[in-house]
């Protein structure tokens, strides 16, 4: 729609996305890992090409925060990001968790979304996502293979801090012998 991020840049719909912020695009889920890593309120670059020509055009970037796996620090033993393919993945035991520093401009009620991957046989697992004090519940979905990852929503949690807080990922029941792989969270004010 024109009024969409995109719409208000001037995407059209016959322009090729080739790279976001500098990083190659070669599917959707670079294009909204990029997008996502970049700070709130602040422009995406785009890299396209428009009618036989390359040309960069700037999207307005929302005000919700994205929580990168690659930014994230690893506490315990198993699992490891891959920077080729932007995903936190070989996560194998309970005690390992993820966590964040970051800045949440103001207390409010947050929605919760987890870019996640994995199979129908290892699904099932559950975990807690905390935001300073506040605390969200997830069951992993199976999204029918290790790197097909999907959207999935968690819901509202009620952030009562603002400033600069920590968030974690925390596996509490592991079902089928992995986590999953995650890309990214995302806290959208509601």
């Amino acid at each position: 729609p024109a009024t969409s991020p995109a719409g208000l840049a001037g995407l059209k719909v016959s322009d090729a996305i080739l790279t976001c912020n500098g990083k190659k695009v070669h599917t959707v889920e670079d294009l909204l890992a990029g997008y996502r890593r970049a700070a709130p309120r602040s422009l995406v670059k785009l890299g396209i090409i428009r009618d036989q020509a390359d040309q960069f055009v700037e999207v307005p970037r929302g005000d919700e925060i994205g929580l990168h796996a690659g930014d994230a620090r690893r506490h315990g033993a198993s699992g490891r990001y891959d920077p080729r393919k932007e995903y936190f993945g070989s996560w194998t035991r309970e005690d390992t968790w993820l966590e964040w520093d970051i800045t949440i401009p103001a207390a409010g009620k947050y929605e919760i979304e987890i870019v996640q991957a994995c199979p129908a046989g290892a699904a099932g697992s559950e975990y807690t996502i905390q935001v300073g004090k506040a605390v969200g519940h997830g069951k992993v979905a199976a999204t029918g293979h290790w790197e097909n990852f999907a959207t999935k929503s968690l819901g509202t949690i009620d952030v009562i801090e603002s400033g600069k807080l920590k968030a974690s990922l925390k596996p509490t029941k592991m079902a089928g012998g992995a986590v999953m792989n995650i890309r990214a969270i995302v806290l959208r004010p509601s």
